[in-house]
């Protein structure tokens, strides 16, 4: 019996149907097995009646081969569950041992090459475009929109062309991209590595191939090696705008999480140079992009910021925006007082007297509270899902909650890896009333041609954003918020470094979050907060933990008694129920 057999047979031990085991089991196997583990955990995954085959392929899929969650988890778990090692199994001999270490560096040598015959492809394809791309005019109907000037850097192609050369048609979001394209040439340390492509309407894309773009930037020109002052902006209207009104030249970064790396690679490059980022607003808040501030402080550069004045339109939000609304003066004045952040700026100290206390601003008063982390527990069957999209539908229509007050009208979002919005949240929400119009749900993840499935690990700043653009998002609603954790989430260091992204959000967007969980199995009789699956951590940064359970008696209709807890609470009183 080989190390897989092995935990094939383990396997049969663990129950399927709990979120947080299923997706730690799928992280042993793969550190172990790589891609060769997939049908043996697919095949254990089907066991559970809420098994989705695409939505198990896109979980694996997102799943690192390298990660934290080895076999010896998986063993653990099924000697809990009644598994005892037959026997047939012996520990591999030094020479298999050297095999399977040879098989895991061959796997990933072909990964590697894989992706690099993907980037080749690409940069291909790319320098086939812009060959027959011919030079970007004045009356490109994006350039005209944005009031700014074509450049040298930049080119133009029908889209019909394009879609010739690739093979495909290009597009964003789903939409085809079409008419016009301009052509932005995306560099890396070694040359161009893809294509940027925009539309008439603005619609933009990249050329597909896995980390062609990843530290990749635009630049207006070419820049000199003495140059004594550089821009750096996230996309190229606003590079472009903020170049015009200084004269200096401009890098775009193409996006937010790219600022910082690009900022870098600049300050290594003109180490003499003053490098000023060209910091995009939060559409919300009006308060500087954090992927911006960050790269300022990483070479210790400037951070500009686009000033709207006191009656900012929250849609404005850029340096092509304040030289489309304040001129390109303006433009250039903000840029000229941009102040210096360094990284070593120290701890900051705050008296205690120079703070004014606030109280709690709830959305159902003791319950949920705005800016706050929530945690919904309980064990399977009891009603978790049931419970959160009756808030849901609550919050979406101003309606009553349970103990008869009424609640603020807003939007909700929602995600969830474990039940089909379509046949089994929209119908719950639908009979309990809910307005859909409010409610959203988090689907992929697009990066150009590019999809996957959404990672609260990973895409915490592109949701910050999109819930800014919907506004009014009094409900964030995580199901199951182990999916939040990269790593292991029996660790209490690892949960609290990856839960504390999604507190922030909460915290800065003035909305509830409310992170759906399970109870360990064989926890009866504990403290409820102790009960919930994974590290205490889980407990611990949740300013409210509610549970959901099923009485032990039967209510007088013969039916079983639902009960919604309140196990503990750090802002409100801690007991009572529904």
């Amino acid at each position: 019996m080989n190390e897989l057999e092995r935990m094939r047979d383990a396997l049969q031990f663990v129950p399927a149907d709990d979120r947080d085991l299923w997706v730690r089991m799928g992280m042993a196997i793969k550190a172990q097995a790589g891609e060769a583990g997939f049908a043996t955990w697919d095949a254990w995954s089907a066991k559970a009646e809420s098994y989705r085959p695409k939505n198990a392929l896109a979980v694996w899929r997102s799943i690192r081969p390298d990660g934290k969650v080895t076999p010896a988890t998986l063993y653990h778990e099924a000697k809990r569950s009644g598994w005892r090692d037959d026997g047939n199994y012996r520990k591999p001999t030094a020479e298999e041992q050297a095999k399977q270490k040879r098989l895991a560096e061959e796997r990933a040598k072909n990964e590697a090459a894989a992706i690099a015959q993907e980037r080749a492809n690409t940069k291909a394809k790319a320098m086939e475009i812009w060959s027959a791309a011919t030079e970007a005019l004045a009356d490109h109907p994006y350039i005209v929109r944005k009031s700014v000037a074509p450049v040298s850097t930049l080119r133009e192609i029908n889209a019909s062309t394009a879609t010739e050369i690739l093979g495909f048609s290009p597009k964003s979001s789903g939409e085809e991209l079409s008419g016009r394209l301009l052509v932005v040439p995306v560099k890396q340390s070694e040359g161009v590595s893809t294509l940027e492509l925009i539309d008439e309407q603005g619609r933009k894309t990249a050329l597909p191939g896995r980390g062609t773009k990843a530290g990749g930037y635009w630049a207006t020109e070419q820049i000199r090696s003495d140059a004594n002052a550089v821009l750096i902006g996230e996309g190229v209207a606003t590079t472009l705008s903020a170049s015009m009104a200084t004269g200096h030249p401009g890098v775009a970064a193409l996006a937010s999480g790219n600022l910082v790396a690009v900022a870098k690679l600049m300050r290594e490059r003109y180490p003499a140079a003053q490098i000023t980022i060209l910091a995009d607003l939060i559409k919300a808040t009006g308060e500087p992009d954090p992927h911006a501030i960050e790269a300022a402080k990483a070479i210790a550069g400037t951070l500009a910021l686009p000033n709207f004045g006191a009656q900012r339109d929250p849609d404005k939000t850029d340096f092509n925006d304040m030289a489309a609304e304040c001129g390109l003066e303006a433009v250039a004045e903000a840029i000229s007082i941009a102040g210096t952040l360094k990284s070593n700026d120290g701890v900051r100290l705050i008296r205690a007297s120079d703070l004014a206390p606030e109280p709690v601003q709830w959305l159902w008063d003791g319950w949920l509270a705005a800016g706050k982390m929530h945690i919904l527990a309980g064990d399977p069957g009891t009603g978790k899902t049931t419970i959160s999209t009756g808030l849901a539908a609550t919050v979406s229509i101003g309606g009553r909650w349970p103990d008869g007050t009424i609640a603020k009208a807003g939007n909700v979002v929602i995600w969830s890896g474990e039940d089909d919005p379509a046949d089994t949240l929209i119908p719950r929400l639908m009979a309990s009333g809910a307005d859909l119009s409010r409610v959203y749900f988090i689907s992929d993840f697009h990066e150009g041609n590019e999809r996957r499935a959404f990672d609260p690990a990973r895409d915490m700043e592109p949701l910050k954003r999109k819930l800014a653009e919907i506004g009014n998002v009094l409900l964030l609603i995580v199901d199951p918020i182990v999916s939040a954790v990269a790593g292991d989430s029996h660790k209490n260091a690892e949960v609290r470094r990856s839960l504390q992204p999604l507190a922030d959000l909460a915290a800065s967007m003035k909305c509830a979050l409310l992170g759906i969980t399970h109870f360990s199995k064989r926890t009866g009789g504990l403290n409820p907060v102790e009960r919930v699956t994974g590290s205490l951590a889980f407990g611990a940064l949740a300013r409210v933990v509610l549970v959901a359970a099923k009485h032990q008696e039967e209510g007088e209709d013969g039916k079983s008694v639902r009960l919604f807890c309140r196990a503990k609470s750090n802002i409100g009183p801690d007991d009572g129920g529904f």
